[in-house]
């Protein structure tokens, strides 16, 4: 099937650490193309540096609030397909010059054939749908409720995402939230949800939406520690949740975190919209600095969210 690409070629959608992302109309539908960063691996070993994101996607099972990977596969990408992209750290790593050609020669790269979400990012939906006026609770409640019970889905399975953030939430044409990019998720041993990890792992992608007590393991860095990942899902949630209804970070500084007044927020909001109380409630909860457990947990949180979309349509 891919050896089509030449004749359609996949259009380029992002770049970043990862590598690069791009739309392609496949015989099957439109897929989401994963061209990863290779990292000098030799060709050969491709397969087991990407073992572990693999075999975790290919666990999962199906779930609507989660990118589904349908493929993969090491392929060498023609440089009609490298053509696009404008990343220089990245055409040298998966297509160095050669010295004596002077002409990019590509290597076997890993790729990951994964479900095309038509409305892209949840970031970038959500400015578009700001600006149309199209905006309310109702679209709101809908949203972190899917994010919900994506992260629900994971937790069950002993799984934190670890670099959750905006970017990393795509939406089906049909408005569906949907959770994405697994190469930092961590299955944890047992539902205690503790990892030995070492300092510069334990960090995850996103330090923004990391707990405080993530945050605050420490050792050498030739050590590891123990990380507590069970209450991290909750305050992750509450970041987006506030990042999603107020369109602003809810600290800072991000390295003395002081709660924020969520209600206080709320009613400040230029959008004028009217919050759930139980909803702004719930955002402060999962928001607690000090004591992590006293933040819903996310089965909790899915109840709660499931209450406050019935009760608003009831009362609409």
């Amino acid at each position: 099937m891919f050896s089509e690409w030449e004749a359609n070629i996949p259009r380029l959608l992002g770049e970043g650490a990862f590598g690069a992302v791009f739309k392609w109309k496949s015989p099957v539908g439109y897929l989401a193309i994963k061209l990863l960063r290779n990292y000098g691996i030799p060709s050969s070993q491709l397969s087991v540096y990407f073992k572990d994101e693999w075999q975790l996607l290919e666990s999962l099972g199906f779930h609507e609030n989660i990118a589904q990977l349908l493929y993969r596969f090491t392929f060498k990408p023609p440089l009609s397909l490298l053509k696009s992209i404008t990343d220089v750290s990245l055409l040298d790593n998966v297509a160095p010059i050669n010295e004596h050609t002077q002409q990019r020669e590509p290597r076997s790269c890993s790729f990951l054939g994964l479900e095309y979400f038509s409305e892209g990012t949840l970031q970038s939906y959500l400015s578009k749908v700001r600006q149309s006026g199209q905006w309310s609770v109702s679209r709101l409640l809908e949203i972190c409720y899917d994010i919900a019970k994506g992260v629900k889905f994971l937790f069950d399975q002993r799984i934190v995402h670890r670099d959750m953030k905006l970017d990393n939430l795509l939406v089906t044409r049909s408005g569906v939230v949907a959770l994405c990019d697994f190469g930092l998720a961590l299955q944890l041993p047992d539902q205690q949800m503790i990892a030995r990890l070492s300092i510069s792992d334990a960090k995850g992608g996103n330090i923004n939406h990391l707990a405080p007590e993530v945050r605050r393991a420490k050792a050498n860095d030739n050590q590891e520690v123990e990380i507590p990942y069970k209450f991290q899902p909750s305050w992750e949630l509450g970041v987006l949740f506030f990042e999603i209804s107020f369109d602003s970070f809810p600290f800072d500084n991000i390295d003395k975190l002081i709660p924020p007044d969520v209600r206080n927020q709320a009613q400040q909001h230029p959008s004028g919209m009217t919050f759930p109380e139980e909803f702004l409630d719930l955002i402060q909860r999962c928001l607690c600095v000090d004591q992590p457990s006293s933040r819903p947990t996310v089965k909790e949180i899915c109840s709660l969210l499931e209450s406050i979309k019935t009760d608003l349509s009831l009362n609409h």
